[in-house]
């Protein structure tokens, strides 16, 4: 089912194991881990909506940095209609008051794409920087205010400053606030009316905050290829491109899992299949459009503990497909 309210299913009928199931919760639960919920769609139907914080179910979660791939969609979204020509339009050209010297010439050269992609060549480190770019009283200037230090679109660097850059360029073509476009284009036609993004000070906006249910509708939209019912929300173009890996990511010693798997435009690749948007706090959004699987993770997990979410879709969800 497409439509707003999807139907409750068995993961026996949908061809899922149960017990793989009831073993992911009983892990969260012996384990005592500070996960908020889990919420599993396949084929259209729910089949696990499972709160551990009843005080928090069905309420809206701030959901961190999987704010990065709704704004990627917006991006894709203005590209459609025409607002913004292509993902190669250099980001400098829509902020012609910004000052670049002669010696930083080479950063009129990063486009829309290595935003997206977060290959922008600029040096960043988002523990420091991303602080200090809350505090800045011009966030772009800031932003491109730092050396480039590789050539834009050869090098994956993690920065939490894109999307709002993104965010930027989006509210000069649109002519209106990122957020307006946002219910105008997409929330709304996804029946999520319970959806907030606050803003700062200087114009940037923090963290989406959805419910569960609203971010498995995200999701959902993507294993769909953009389409909601008979309306194409995104063009599966977009969501083509966006979900495939663009650039390879270092994995750490201390990352496990997805996180060596690649980078799409501001998706996260699954080495099991598929794409996820993820969030500080343990915020997950898992898309494995082969199984036609969608699985939402909110919480309050931090360090090591963040990543559960991604050793529970491998060792249970994915293994209970029959």
């Amino acid at each position: 089912m497409e439509n707003n309210i999807w139907e409750n299913s068995s993961p026996e009928d949908q061809d899922m194991d149960s017990h793989m199931i009831r073993e992911a919760i009983k892990f969260i639960e012996e384990k005592n881990k500070n996960i908020h919920s889990i919420l599993i769609v396949k084929d259209g139907s729910i089949l696990t909506d499972k709160s551990f914080n009843p005080d928090k179910k069905d309420k809206p979660h701030d959901i961190y940095s999987c704010s990065k791939s709704i704004v990627s969609t917006l991006i894709g979204i203005a590209i459609d209609e025409g607002l913004i020509d292509s993902i190669n339009n250099k980001v400098l050209d829509f902020f012609p008051e910004v000052i670049i010297h002669k010696e930083d010439i080479n950063k009129k050269e990063i486009t829309i794409e290595n935003l997206l992609t977060m290959t922008t060549g600029l040096k960043w480190n988002d523990y420091k920087d991303y602080d200090e770019l809350w505090e800045s009283e011009n966030p772009i200037e800031y932003f491109f205010g730092h050396p480039l230090i590789s050539e834009p679109g050869t090098k994956f660097c993690y920065c939490s400053g894109v999307p709002h850059i993104l965010q930027f360029i989006l509210e000069k073509v649109t002519g209106e606030d990122i957020f307006t476009y946002a219910k105008k284009k997409l929330f709304e036609p996804l029946g999520i009316k319970e959806v907030y993004w606050p803003e700062d000070d200087n114009g940037m906006k923090a963290g989406i905050m959805l419910s569960p249910i609203n971010m498995a509708k995200f999701g959902y939209l993507f294993l769909k290829e953009g389409k909601w019912g008979e309306n194409q929300i995104v063009s599966s173009e977009w969501v083509k491109k966006s979900t495939m890996k663009h650039i390879e990511t270092p994995l750490e010693s201390n990352m496990v899992t997805n996180f060596g798997s690649g980078y799409g435009y501001q998706w996260w690749m699954n080495h099991f299949g598929g794409f996820h948007a993820n969030g500080f706090g343990g915020q997950y959004i898992f898309v494995v459009p082969k199984l036609d699987l969608v699985v939402v993770f909110t919480g309050s997990i931090y360090g090591d503990d963040f990543y559960i979410p991604q050793i529970l879709m491998e060792r249970y969800i994915v293994k209970a497909m029959k």
